[in-house]
Parts: C-alpha cells; structure tokens; sequence
C-alpha cells in the first residue's frame, strides 16, 4: 500500500486537505473529529446481527448517490454482511441514516444525533 501511495498526488494522503474535502462535502465536524486516520472498530457482543463493526477512517469515507440523493458511506466493514450504505450521513437532511443497496431504499434515522449513536 505504501509503495502505491508513492506514486500518489500527496493532497490524496494529507490530512488537513482531507479534512477539508469532507466539510466541503458537508460532513459534520463533530463526525469528522469523532473519526481517525485509521479505522475504528466496535465490538458488539451483546448483538445477534453483528460482533463488530468498523468505521472507515477518514481516508476511505465515500460519496454515492442514490436516487439523485447525495449519501456519504461512514462504515468500512459490518462482520460478514456488507457495510456500504449501511450508516451513511445525508447532507440534504442533515442526519444519519441507512441506504439498503439490495432493496434501493433509504431509512432517515430522524432525532438520532451522531452524539447518541457515537
């Protein structure tokens, strides 16, 4: 990975430009600050769903759209299911919110702050 970062535009692995690409994109501070330069990864033993989640560190956090709705990807990995589109944040709505790509539906978790889910 090193090797290939190498050849890289160095903007591509500068922190602060990183920083400032998501809240160009519209990505809360607080999430922002709440996230790292490497992924964080969340045991969840007491879940019959998942043992563990992991974030996407601030370098593999991702646009997409759906349905001409802007959505910003925050998971990396969810144990053995998918994680893309799983907790996304929606800049047009200001909120969390969950994008099933299977079935092409999005879920707005209304009144659920980053602060109450972090």
């Amino acid at each position: 990975m090193e090797l290939i970062a190498g050849y890289e535009p160095k903007e591509l692995h500068d922190l602060d430009n990183r920083i400032a690409e998501l809240k160009k994109a519209k990505l809360p501070t607080a999430i922002i600050k709440d996230l790292a330069e490497t992924r964080i990864r969340i045991e969840l033993p007491d879940s019959k769903y998942f043992a563990y989640v992991a974030f996407c560190s601030l370098f593999e956090i991702t646009e997409f759209q759906a349905d001409s709705i802007k959505l910003i990807n925050l998971l990396a990995d969810a144990d053995a299911y998918g994680a893309s589109g799983m907790l996304v944040w929606i800049p047009s709505q200001k909120s969390l919110g969950s994008y099933d790509t299977e079935h092409e539906s999005l879920t707005i978790f209304r009144g659920i702050t980053w602060k109450k889910f972090f």
